[in-house]
């Protein structure tokens, strides 16, 4: 896989075996959209696979990056990434459960501007994860969750107590379902 955008463009990156990665043109949208909040940002990518999202974001301007991570070899590749592109000092690789990370990063008071959300589909964990969001408050205000799933669990995202995460934009793209959640 190559990145897309920004002045790591065109830069291979490893991607695990059998990973879901979203699609060149989902990415397009929402990196269009998130084109003024990036420069800057710090950026928490849970459910990490290959840290596409995170990485294209370091590559248009994100000041940092932490990718978070439960499968080992998925970390590894993660690390190997980030260090052949040279982002090793503004990256940060958990090798950890998301449920574990995000407590973690309040404990350390870390606060995102992004958050990208992009679990496993079918499995529930955008729910648990806007809820563990919410509840650990590790969003800045004005901050942004992105969260992707498969059109057909796009009701996850529905009725879900989300505190100050406040829906601002939905779009479907094919079998993938994007929602972008803005802290207020």
């Amino acid at each position: 896989m190559h990145i897309q955008y920004g002045h790591l463009k065109s830069k291979k990156i490893d991607t695990p075996q059998g990973a879901r990665l979203v699609k060149a043109r989902v990415k397009k949208a929402v990196f269009e959209t998130l084109r003024e909040v990036i420069p800057g940002a710090s950026v928490l990518d849970l459910f990490a696979g290959s840290g596409a999202l995170g990485i294209e974001s370091i590559s248009l301007g994100a000041e940092r990056a932490v990718f978070v991570e439960n499968d080992r070899k998925a970390a590894s590749l993660e690390r190997k990434n980030v260090q052949g592109l040279g982002i090793d000092d503004c990256s940060e690789v958990l090798l950890l459960d998301a449920f574990e990370a995000i407590p973690l990063l309040y404990r350390r008071k870390d606060l995102f501007d992004i958050v990208y959300l992009d679990p496993p589909y079918h499995q529930g964990l955008v729910r648990k994860s806007l809820q563990w969001i919410g509840e650990y408050d590790i969003v800045t205000h004005s901050g942004f969750v992105i969260g992707f799933s498969f059109s057909k669990d796009a009701a996850e995202y529905e009725d879900i107590p989300r505190g100050a995460l406040k829906k601002v934009l939905s779009r479907q793209y094919g079998d993938t379902y994007v929602v972008i959640l803005e802290h207020r």
